[in-house]
């Protein structure tokens, strides 16, 4: 196939940020937490710990916990110098001193509160001071307390911004019609994604299931552009560790937006049609991270089962893209019975095929054709349903391998743990995680 046909484009357009979708949702405690694109951690020199927030707009004493313990621990800095809590419901919750030096946790512009501070880091690991306009400094006191003392010497005054860990396995989509699993918040799980009759986008974040830590409420986090879930695609344009919504239009092009956190976060970023793309036939194309690099790139299952593959550096409205080439000549001509999916973890997406009978065959990607090949890893499950339909291959545990989740006919989702898979380390039964929405 000829790289013409792509036609991508060369010219780089302009990015705007907008509101994809109607504003008008907020939080309220309970739901899911947000935490954005751009969110840090802050974190001690002396201690190694982090600050920790409250999941409260009420003043309470600044925290000092082990960095990962807890979504409270990530901040956005607003008005330049505001340390937003993003995991609080709809954001507003601050770092800030008292009268008295006291550090604390409240809401953002409360009466009585310093908000404000200085300091030199931006998200390296650069330590740095963090001071008060009311001419104290950040400390941890006793290894435990934070305090806005006076003074700006030791370790315990040192503070540095570490970014928000990225899941590289949100480069590759899952999910079939009107269900999609995607890790849309990037806490490293894939989370129950609904495209509505309007196109609407709903997420229930996945805290382990309901044999787990269940789900949060459903949050509508966008309006969608069309009514045909088959055509709106979730996963991770940019490489940031957050699934995007991709969108391919009737004449094959592809539209992306950047989730910034959604309606209910810092919206979307528009970044238009990204690619012209390669067939009008939405169930060859694919959004699968080939190489590794936490982008998703453009995969096309072609008639005869062969896969050509675009990797993705930017689209066209960036870097564009780079012909692989053909990089498998396929198991079958259906393609409603592959799967890209990471099945062992290494960030790649593996090619699957699910048979007649049910069964996962699965070939692990070491290049590709021309690139490195694939490796047979030989029938990796049985199956539990003839229809291939109901199968999803996804991360739904965040141990970085594509788990299998089916749908039953009633509605709810079962789910098999990946170990492995069989002859590797086999699975381990879940249960039902959820009834279904």
């Amino acid at each position: 196939m000829k790289t013409a046909i792509l036609r991508f484009r060369r010219v780089r357009a302009a990015l705007t940020v907008v509101a994809m979708l109607v504003a008008g949702l907020t939080f309220s405690v309970g739901q899911a937490s947000a935490v954005t694109y751009d969110a840090i951690r802050v974190q001690n020199k002396a201690t190694g710990l982090c600050i920790q927030a409250t999941s409260s707009w009420s003043a309470n004493p600044i925290e000092m916990t082990p960095c990962g313990s807890s979504d409270d621990q990530y901040f956005s800095i607003i008005n330049h110098n505001w340390f937003d809590d993003v995991a609080v419901p709809g954001g507003g919750s601050c770092l800030a001193t008292d009268a008295y030096a006291n550090a604390v946790s409240v809401a953002c512009g409360a009466d009585g509160y310093t908000f404000p501070w200085t300091y030199g880091f931006d998200t390296g690991n650069n330590w740095t001071l963090m001071g008060s306009p009311a001419g104290c400094y950040l400390k941890v006191l006793n290894n435990k307390t934070p305090a806005c003392m006076p003074g700006n010497s030791g370790d315990n005054a040192l503070w540095r911004a570490v970014k928000r860990p990225i899941s590289h396995h949100n480069g590759t989509e899952g999910g079939n019609g009107r269900v999609k699993w995607a890790d849309f918040w990037g806490r490293g799980k894939d989370d129950y994604i609904t495209i509505g009759s309007t196109g609407a986008v709903t997420v229930w974040t996945n805290n382990g299931g309901d044999t787990g830590g269940g789900w949060g409420s459903p949050v509508q986090v966008a309006t969608g552009l069309g009514s045909d879930p088959n055509r709106a695609r979730l996963a991770d344009f940019d490489g940031d560790g957050l699934s995007d919504y991709i969108y391919i239009n009737p004449d094959g092009s592809v539209h992306v937006y950047l989730n910034r956190g959604g309606d209910t976060g810092g919206g979307w970023q528009d970044l238009g049609i990204v690619a012209t793309g390669l067939t009008t036939d939405i169930s060859r194309v694919r959004f699968a991270d080939i190489d590794g690099d936490g982008r998703a790139d453009y995969n096309v299952i072609n008639g005869d089962g062969s896969v050509t593959t675009y990797l993705n550096r930017g689209g066209d409205t960036g870097a564009g893209w780079v012909n692989y080439g053909k990089i498998a000549t396929g198991l079958t001509t259906d393609p409603s019975r592959v799967r890209f999916a990471d099945i062992d973890g290494d960030g790649k997406a593996d090619y699957s095929v699910i048979t007649g009978s049910g069964a996962v065959l699965t070939y692990l990607n070491r290049g590709g054709d021309g690139h490195g090949g694939w490796a047979n890893y030989g029938q990796i499950a049985t199956g539990t349903t003839t229809n291939q339909n109901a199968v999803v291959l996804a991360d739904f545990t965040g141990d970085g391998k594509a788990d299998f989740i089916t749908t039953n006919p009633n509605g709810s989702v079962g789910v098999y743990r990946n170990d492995g898979g069989d002859g590797h380390g086999g699975w381990t039964n879940l249960g039902q995680v959820a009834t279904g929405a």
